[in-house]
């Protein structure tokens, strides 16, 4: 298992996730648990679900990811599928599902800082968020 730091929460993972930071002095219990597996839920088209365990998200040709009580994400990619596509969905949209189920407001932004200030740029994608970063 990787031990990782995301939104301060600990997170362990059983896919290696080079953009993460990693946490190799904590040896606290964690708040997140990312594992592969099969998921049962039936298959869907690409979206994210209501499910009784929480939420599927479907990306067609890439995996499907359960997230759980704001606290674990199973992930079941397709086969051939590079890791890094998997990952994309992963600590995007599967892992804003999480932190939404933990009671905070994720937020699909950038950010710059000028002269010691941050400044912060939100909107649905291609709003020109990182244009105007850049």
């Amino acid at each position: 298992m990787h031990r990782y730091i995301v939104f301060g929460l600990v997170t362990v993972s059983e896919l290696d996730l080079p953009e993460l930071r990693r946490d190799a002095a904590s040896e606290s219990i964690p708040d997140i648990v990312i594992s592969l597996g099969v998921i049962a839920e039936a298959e869907r088209a690409s979206g994210m679900y209501k499910t009784a365990d929480g939420a599927l998200l479907v990306v067609e040709d890439v995996a499907r990811y359960l997230i759980k009580d704001g606290a674990q994400i199973v992930v079941e990619p397709r086969p051939g599928t590079p890791l890094a596509n998997v990952r994309l969905f992963l600590l995007g949209s599967a892992m804003g599902m999480l932190i939404h189920q933990r009671g905070l407001l994720p937020l699909h932004g950038n950010s710059i800082e000028i002269d010691g200030c941050a400044f912060a740029f939100v909107g649905q994608s291609g709003a020109g968020k990182s244009t105007l970063a850049a």
